[in-house]
């Protein structure tokens, strides 16, 4: 156990001696600088558009619905974690 927190103390350290240097770097940050980021940062209305698709997560529901409004029924299946972690 001891090991353990004494591991963890010297990467906490390492980290913040690697991160030091960076923060002196930082530019300040004003109501302009912060508009600027916050603009920068925030995802467009065409980035969020695929959140308006009605999506279903259970396909009898789906195949339902999908007979129902007379629409096509698109099945996205993969194999694996969504962002490629695997």
């Amino acid at each position: 156990m001891m090991l353990e927190s004494q591991s963890v103390r010297w990467a906490a350290l390492f980290l913040v001696s690697c991160c030091a240097p960076l923060c002196a770097q930082l530019p300040d940050l004003d109501a302009t600088s912060c508009a600027a980021y916050q603009t920068a940062i925030e995802p467009s209305s065409e980035e969020v558009a695929f959140l308006k698709v009605p999506w279903e997560s259970e396909l009898k529901r789906a195949i339902r619905r999908a007979t129902r409004e007379a629409k096509p029924l698109l099945i996205y299946v993969m194999n694996g974690h969504p962002l490629a972690c695997t």
